[in-house]
């Protein structure tokens, strides 16, 4: 996630120039708000849609072999990250300008975006990124806030990319399968033998 906001720090750099401060996380008061023009680049949330596509067809795992003995699965689920810019500034029509100058030259900025690294571990025997993505503008909301004696207009552009969180993951020797779903339909699918007493009950209702 952090890839996101260093890609979109240069280029907003580059975008709004040296006068206006930007900021890598989420939206905080400082003592320049509202006295001059602020934003602030957040790679808010990843929401993992827990394998369900679009068209209501689930993703599967494949078994994956890795170095020496390390055994695992991959799969790619569908996702997407949710990116928050917020501008703050105490003139509406400047912050009209700098919102959609944010807008344009992030959405710009993510087409060159390469896939991104959500995290590895040290031995690399578990790996997520981000891959296959669409870029969009979800939404963008401008509002004037005032708390306590500080009034100032802030607005949040919101960009989705939408496509799929790669998960590799794999263990030295692999994952132990303990399902026991075959011995329980090997047992309900013997024959089922009929008693003695229903055979004679039978043979006895004959004679009368």
């Amino acid at each position: 996630m952090r890839l996101i906001e260093d890609h979109l720090e240069k280029s907003l750099k580059k975008a709004l120039g040296k006068r206006i401060p930007i900021t890598k996380g989420p939206f905080v008061k400082t003592k320049y708000t509202g006295i001059r023009a602020e934003v602030f680049i957040h790679a808010a949330k990843l929401i993992d849609f827990d394998g369900m596509m679009p068209d209501g067809a689930k993703t599967t795992r494949r078994p994956v072999k890795g170095p020496a003995t390390f055994k695992g699965t991959e799969e790619e689920r569908p996702g997407r990250i949710e990116i928050i810019i917020t501008c703050t500034t105490g003139n509406y029509k400047l912050l009209q300008d700098i919102c959609g100058l944010v807008a344009s030259s992030s959405l710009l900025a993510l087409q060159t975006l390469p896939k991104i690294p959500l995290g590895n571990t040290h031995d690399n025997s578990t790996k997520l990124h981000f891959i296959d993505f669409t870029r969009h503008i979800h939404s963008a909301e401008l509002m004037n806030v005032t708390e306590e004696d500080i009034s100032f207009y802030k607005g949040d552009v919101t960009l989705y990319l939408t496509g799929f969180i790669h998960v590799y993951i794999t263990k030295r020797g692999g994952f132990a399968s303990k399902s026991t779903t075959g011995r329980k339909i090997r047992k309900y699918a013997l024959p089922v033998k009929k008693s003695k007493t229903t055979v004679k009950r039978k043979k006895s209702a004959g004679k009368g």
